[in-house]
């Protein structure tokens, strides 16, 4: 499979093959995401476009419950 760097736009809901996360904000190493369903938020860095169009990242950081 190939992957792409990716730049997500904040507000914009991305899927990955198992959840749906909201780009909260952009940074300049990746974005601040927050899980649709459960809330958990972080720091996801080196985000990339797979072939199928969906996201993932290289790691996260700084992972809480959004209040």
């Amino acid at each position: 499979m190939r992957y792409k760097p990716f730049i997500p736009e904040a507000g914009e809901t991305y899927d990955t093959r198992s959840a749906s996360y909201q780009c909260i904000r952009v940074t300049d190493d990746g974005a601040v995401l927050r899980n649709i369903r459960s809330g958990w938020q972080f720091h996801a860095h080196g985000i990339f476009l797979d072939e199928e169009g969906y996201i993932l990242w290289r790691c996260s950081t700084s992972g809480h419950f959004a209040t």
